[in-house]
């Protein structure tokens, strides 16, 4: 995964780009958690920050989503690590 640093406020995706904040979860099997490791190949879970504002798109920006993994490129903006992702790696709005 590519980092890179951004030292503007605002940035605005365009064509089918997503910004997405990576969130944390785990796996709970009854009452053994199970933490997500990087060799396992599971989707990430996010929220959307930012979207193209499209009549076709099917995220909207605060929607809670899964992911493909390894595909995004990761941005430091102000401070917040926000993934980019094309609309069709997302694999389901939750």
């Amino acid at each position: 995964m590519k980092k890179i640093t951004i030292k503007f406020a605002f940035m605005k995706p365009i064509n089918r780009y997503i910004f997405v904040k990576r969130l944390e979860h785990e796996e709970k099997a009854g009452s053994i958690v199970l933490p997500k490791t990087e060799e396992m190949n599971v989707p990430e879970y996010g929220e959307v920050k930012y979207a193209f504002n499209h009549e076709t798109m099917t995220v909207k920006e605060g929607d809670k989503i899964l992911f493909e993994p390894n595909t995004a490129k990761v941005l430091n903006i102000d401070g917040e690590m926000l993934h980019i992702i094309q609309e069709r790696n997302v694999l389901r709005v939750l």
